[in-house]
């Protein structure tokens, strides 16, 4: 009996098929169990991350206490010749110290200040109905003076604005009453279970902290080592260069603008006392929390204070008004230039723009790392940009700046006589 013929045609043609149906059947099966798939790799995922969140949180501590480490031991090791010639212990101490500065900062503010400020936030939140019912009663009879027609259509522009206000002032002190009744307290009781699980988190953030200050040196070096092995060595140069430079923006900035509010807050709190403005304490915060915003944040912290006494005392908000701006004046021509100089390079529009894109993603805390996180990014294109520039005019090389950040400050012009013509 004659064999049949093997044909190559059909049998690539078959092999196709099967492989296609199979390919059909496993996506099939794929689709049906797909929320197990991804419920499984959604809690690999949180599992990580439950792991990951407490070397972040000790990332985090040891980068904003690396510059008072660094202080600290530059100073003890000045004085002590004992310390100086043994650098291992000296850093462990300079650590110590430092977490005992921030155990009694937190313990402060714990225990005295976040009481003290609780505290007259209650009282002028029952203050408050009582101050703008008067308010609402004494105002008609002071505009008096401006005439008929003008006071009704200042009167009722003023009450338009102020009633939805009213309203919800005069519901403050219900709401607080009855937080500890029914679904309220369950919800309490549940955000508290999470605020415990998050100083775990810290606690063990703190004690990974330790060992990143006391071994930092280590850490820099075998990132460094990592990214010439990675990267080709001039690209992992520019790339160590540039976080280098981002490390720098984020500490200057954040610790220069909360020394700045922090000096703010201590001038307001002087003059308020002085002028005997009510509730001294907590309009200081207001101002020295709000003023870690740039370009925004004083008048974030202003208008809500000077309304607060307005609805007390007309004439002292007046006068803590002013007061505010001969502080702000002087904060901006004084404070900043010193504490924290130009340590983003960002210009106004850009700054404003930070604090746009942080606060649609992050809120408050947004609109205050979005600043550093733009520089940041600014910082990398800017790079970019001026070498790839450089590589497309090498003839212009000696009339351009050879600093990477300068040539963000130049004009079309600048480079009109650089540039050949076609």
């Amino acid at each position: 009996m004659r064999r049949p013929k093997f044909d190559k045609k059909y049998f690539k043609i078959a092999s196709y098929s099967f492989a296609v149906l199979a390919l059909c059947i496993l996506l099939n099966r794929f689709l049906d169990n797909i929320g197990g798939f991804f419920g499984t790799v959604g809690s690999l995922l949180m599992a990580v991350k439950g792991i990951l969140i407490t070397f972040i949180y000790g990332f985090f501590i040891a980068f904003f206490f690396t510059p008072l480490v660094n202080f600290l031991e530059k100073f003890i090791g000045t004085y002590v010749k004992r310390l100086r010639e043994r650098p291992k212990l000296l850093r462990n101490i300079t650590i110590f110290i430092t977490y005992a500065i921030f155990i009694g900062c937190f313990a402060w503010l714990m225990i005295y200040m976040i009481p003290t400020v609780a505290q007259s936030f209650r009282a002028l939140i029952s203050a408050l109905p009582e101050s703008m019912a008067s308010l609402m009663e004494t105002l008609p009879e002071t505009l008096s003076k401006l005439g008929p027609g003008v006071q009704d259509t200042v009167v009722n522009t003023i009450i338009a604005l102020i009633e939805p206000i009213q309203e919800k002032i005069n519901d403050l002190p219900n709401l607080i009453g009855t937080f500890f009744n029914g679904q309220n307290f369950i919800e309490f009781v549940s955000s508290t279970v999470n605020v415990v699980k998050v100083v775990v988190n810290f606690i063990i953030g703190i004690i990974i902290s330790f060992y990143m200050l006391s071994t930092k040196e280590e850490l820099a070096a075998g990132c460094k080592k990592l990214c010439l092995a990675v990267f080709e060595e001039g690209k992992a140069e520019r790339f160590i260069r540039n976080m280098q430079r981002v490390n720098e923006i984020f500490q200057n900035f954040v610790l220069g603008k909360l020394l700045d509010a922090i000096a703010l807050g201590v001038m307001c709190f002087i003059g308020a006392l002085v002028l005997r403005i009510p509730y001294a304490l907590v309009i200081s915060v207001i101002i020295g929390v709000s003023n870690m915003i740039p370009y925004v944040g004083p008048f974030i912290g202003t208008i809500p204070s000077v309304f607060i006494v307005l609805l007390l005392d007309p004439m002292k908000a007046l006068w803590l008004l002013i007061y505010i701006l001969i502080i702000q004046q002087v904060d901006n021509y004084v404070l900043c230039p010193k504490l924290l100089g130009d340590t983003t390079g960002l210009t106004p529009l850009e700054v404003l723009f930070a604090i746009a894109v942080g606060a649609y993603f992050g809120g408050a805390f947004g609109m205050f790392f979005g600043v550093p996180v733009v520089a940041s990014f600014k910082l990398f294109i800017s790079e970019a940009v001026n070498r790839k520039f450089r590589e497309k005019y090498p003839h212009g090389s000696t009339e351009f700046p050879k600093d990477d950040d300068a040539i963000w400050d130049y004009t079309d012009e600048d480079f009109v006589e650089d540039i050949p013509d076609d």
